[in-house]
């Protein structure tokens, strides 16, 4: 549905978002903390779904099943859109348009007046009531696209595959509006969904400095907070052998497990971890998750709704401490080497450390006027750190 909704290209946001990317962990690198779009972000204000089959799972076009030459009607179509032909079988005009659907507006090509056919087989799979898993490829897009977007040249034309408006949406979503035209968000009606508040807005601009950490939570009219987010805190048991979890909860299990996100012809590593604070947990520094392995039985807690998180006070150390000595001979050739990625803490904290140092040499806040923090979330005096909370 997301999909009748118009989104004004906003160059000059996109390009500023994507000076702070960080292709080695996938997040943004800002003065004052890690975010990146989840998940959570693509399921929200794309409507993708988390829960499914995986669509590179799907069989290739020449092993599904189909009317024998649908694929071939795939030529014609793009010959020939203009011209009206015979009555339609409805099973293949079902088809034909899922196929167009994730043509244009969630596996795209670079023709985009064309139907692909490598979305024929999802397309079928998606017309038999099958439920795939189309946000984590989704999410494997925007960021190969946001690393392409980081590497290009100067002067030189990117085509950005997959729908990156949600990065620009992303943006208005979490950063505070500002400028002497600021428009309002459109007021949503009963059923729209959350994109539909900036639906045909003109560019915005944004502020860097003020980061909305859960904008969901957030009461808004017309709009309901996912069912995962409670008034209480939750502690759920998830047996590794059962589906016991309802589908909010198995989403926002998703959203907070570290994984490998696979497109159609991209992959990209996903770091919840190092944004906990977007899901209403209190950060740490992040370490390595990929080498952890999961026990039959899991435990996690999930926040309560309005719950503002906090950081701790060895994570509030290590980043005021960014600018240190013995960060300068470090080189940025280590950025986009994905294999090596998360091989070893320490070495992951340096790297982050020398894309820090590298920001906050022109815009980096005055993190040593803050008082000295320390942990604990039963505390209740909070100071201000990026836009949110750190507890004092």
């Amino acid at each position: 549905m997301t999909s009748i909704y118009d989104t004004p290209c906003n160059q000059t946001l996109v390009k500023k978002l994507s000076q702070f990317w960080y292709p080695k962990t996938n997040t943004f690198v800002f003065p004052w903390g890690e975010a990146t779009v989840t998940l959570e972000d693509v399921t929200v204000l794309g409507g993708y779904s988390v829960l499914g089959e995986s669509v590179i799972s799907v069989d290739s076009v020449d092993s599904v099943t189909l009317n024998p030459d649908l694929a071939g009607k795939v030529e014609i179509m793009n010959g020939c859109r203009s011209e009206l032909g015979p009555e339609p079988d409805p099973e293949d005009e079902h088809i034909a348009f899922l196929s167009l659907w994730l043509s244009r507006f969630v596996f795209p090509s670079v023709d985009l007046d064309s139907v692909g056919k490598h979305v024929i087989p999802i397309a079928v799979r998606l017309s038999q009531g099958v439920k795939l898993a189309l946000a984590p490829a989704v999410l494997a897009y925007i960021y190969c696209n946001l690393t392409k977007l980081k590497e290009q040249k100067s002067n030189v034309c990117v085509n950005l595959l997959g729908p990156f408006r949600l990065v620009q949406i992303w943006g208005y979503e979490r950063f505070q509006l500002v400028g002497p035209n600021s428009i309002t968000p459109n007021e949503l009606r009963p059923g729209e969904p959350r994109l539909a508040h900036w639906h045909a807005l003109n560019p915005l601009t944004i502020n860097l400095e003020s980061f909305i950490w859960r904008p969901y939570v957030v009461d808004l009219q017309n709009w309901t907070p996912s069912l995962y987010y409670q008034d209480s805190e939750q502690v759920i048991i998830m047996s590794s052998d059962s589906m016991i979890l309802d589908d909010d909860l198995r989403s926002f299990v998703c959203f907070i497990t570290p994984c490998e996100l696979n497109g159609l012809d991209c992959k990209a590593r996903y770091y919840p971890h190092r944004v906990a604070m977007q899901f209403g947990y209190d950060q740490d520094i992040p370490g390595d998750v990929f080498s952890y392995k999961v026990s039959k039985f899991v435990k996690f807690f999930v926040p309560l709704r309005l719950f503002e998180p906090g950081v701790t006070k060895r994570y509030y150390d290590w980043w005021k401490n960014v600018d240190r000595t013995g960060l300068k001979n470090e080189q940025d050739s280590s950025l986009g080497d994905e294999e090596n990625c998360d091989k070893k803490s320490d070495e992951e904290f340096d790297d982050i450390l020398v894309s820090l140092k590298k920001i906050c040499d022109a815009t980096k806040r005055k993190i040593s006027s803050l008082k000295e923090s320390c942990v604990g979330v039963a505390q209740t005096k909070k100071v201000k750190l990026g836009g949110d909370v750190h507890y004092n």
